[in-house]
């Protein structure tokens, strides 16, 4: 935004695209989870390596980064809005401090 005016963004446009594909895959991901094996499973599972079993699962998630005022609010604002899965929106700050007290507990 340039004095409240919407301007082309290639950044924030890479941006809503990786989401949309996220937000396409939403469906598989539930469907993966459910038939994905319990951590406890997969260690019992010595016939697949560990980096091909991390190199099969989809993508769960996306982390935007970008100096302040980027428009990455915004555009999580819209996913939010958008996405009719189950969710959860935290900010940045709030997800590291709850993130640090886990940790430490």
């Amino acid at each position: 935004r340039t004095n409240g005016n919407l301007v082309e963004d290639r950044s924030q446009e890479l941006a809503v695209g990786t989401l949309a594909s996220l937000q396409q895959s939403l469906p598989s991901l539930r469907e993966f989870a459910k038939a994905a094996p319990s951590s406890q499973e997969s260690r019992s599972n010595d016939a697949v390596p560990p980096d091909l079993e991390r190199r099969t699962q989809p993508t769960c998630g996306v982390y935007l980064w970008g100096s302040v005022g980027s428009g990455k609010s915004m555009i999580m604002d819209l996913f939010y809005r958008t996405t009719s899965a189950p969710k959860r929106r935290v900010h940045f700050h709030e997800f590291m401090l709850s993130l640090h007290k886990r940790l430490h507990q």
